[in-house]
């Protein structure tokens, strides 16, 4: 009888040491699943916010005006734009300002010294909003875009304007010059 109890017990013993493996085998991928869990959700929220800052930030273009209309063509242009509602704040040194006309195409950055013509453009506050930097467009701001090109724009020529920023939306806007240039400024847009 002893020799019974004594098989029992180590069957026991035995199906005691594949429980306790089990246990552990268990706690270990538990650990490996809430671990790659934990991973999985900082790279879910991180990709959320770049997603929501590349569709939710976009630039909003109130007008644009030319200037020196009195010789047959313009040369300057001033861009009025805001930030679109719920939009973040653009760096305005990763702003890419792209100008395409029946003859050429111009790629500007931002200049915060000297405008040069065809290549850079310069940035005027016209209003501060009160998150208000330097360098760059936040909510509230309304800004100027000032640009100048060497070939002038002639009247009834079609231009594009393209407000590319490193991250949201880009704007573009087509339009064609006025059919008789015959002031100083004009307006060009909308």
């Amino acid at each position: 009888m002893k020799s019974e109890f004594k098989k029992k017990a180590e069957m026991g013993m035995g199906t005691l040491i594949i429980f306790i493996a089990m246990i552990l085998v268990a706690a270990i991928a538990a650990s490996v699943l809430i671990t790659t869990t934990g991973s999985l959700q900082s790279k879910a929220l991180a990709t959320g916010m770049a997603a929501k800052q590349q569709i939710g930030t976009s630039i909003n273009v109130i007008s644009i005006t030319g200037e020196n209309g009195l010789n047959g063509d313009l040369n300057n242009f001033s861009v009025t734009l805001q930030l679109s509602a719920g939009s973040d704040p653009i760096k305005l040194g990763d702003l890419l300002v792209l100008v395409t006309t029946n003859a050429k195409s111009y790629q500007m950055s931002y200049t915060n010294t000297t405008l040069v013509a065809d290549t850079s453009f310069a940035v005027n506050y016209a209003l501060n909003g009160t998150d208000h930097m330097a360098g760059y467009l936040v909510s509230g701001d309304v800004a100027e875009v000032q640009y100048e090109l060497t070939n002038g724009l002639t009247s009834s020529q079609q231009m594009q304007l393209s407000l590319i920023p490193k991250v949201g939306v880009p704007t573009t806007i087509q339009t064609v010059m006025p059919n008789v240039l015959f002031t100083q400024k004009e307006a060009i847009y909308p």
